[in-house]
């Protein structure tokens, strides 16, 4: 018995004998492959039956002839041979096989390795900011604007800070500021 996948060609061989003596191989046959899908009422197979040698013969089970799941059984005659009988089994998968899934509804139980959590930390730490969509905006507050205020341009002026996007040009956020006349006044942060 051979597992094969659904809706994919396969090349089936089989062993066709003399009905004289049940034994000698039955050579130069044409024999008529009839197919049962899952239980369902025998028909000629889709696929060409050619002779290989010594009484052994091979069908080219088309896509059709796999399409249904279950049990696919044969039936095989030849002039002069004896009826040949056997059955497979088609599979929506078999091992080895990847799967695509559609839709997965079952959200529970995934969870990240210690070493991923860190790879994913450590490519957030590491990503230019430049990069990548910038969806914050003077209302939306981001990690990528929180961590322009450390690395990026901010400048001071009339009582407002603002914080430049990487190009040190463009305004990412600004922020209202109270002073104090006895405080050291800093009017710009640049780091290069």
């Amino acid at each position: 018995m051979a597992t094969l996948k659904q809706s994919t060609t396969y090349t089936r061989v089989f062993l066709m004998v003399q009905s004289s003596d049940h034994i000698s191989a039955l050579t130069g046959a044409s024999p008529s492959v009839n197919l049962s899908k899952s239980g369902g009422a025998f028909a000629a197979a889709g696929g060409t039956v050619t002779e290989i040698s010594s009484g052994w013969y091979k069908v080219a089970l088309t896509t059709t002839d796999t399409n249904t799941v279950g049990d696919l059984a044969y039936h095989i005659t030849a002039a002069s041979g004896d009826p040949t009988d056997f059955s497979d089994q088609v599979s929506a998968t078999i091992l080895g096989d990847s799967v695509t899934v559609g839709t997965n509804n079952d959200k529970t139980g995934y969870a990240l390795t210690s070493g991923e959590r860190t790879s994913v930390a450590d490519a957030l730490l590491d990503r230019d900011m430049s990069t990548g969509t910038d969806s914050g905006s003077p209302s939306v507050r981001t990690v990528r604007q929180a961590l322009r205020f450390n690395r990026n341009k901010v400048s001071v002026a009339a009582g407002t800070m603002t914080v430049t996007k990487e190009d040190d040009s463009t305004a990412s956020w600004t922020a209202t500021l109270t002073t104090d006349a006895a405080a050291l006044p800093i009017i710009t942060v640049d780091p290069a």
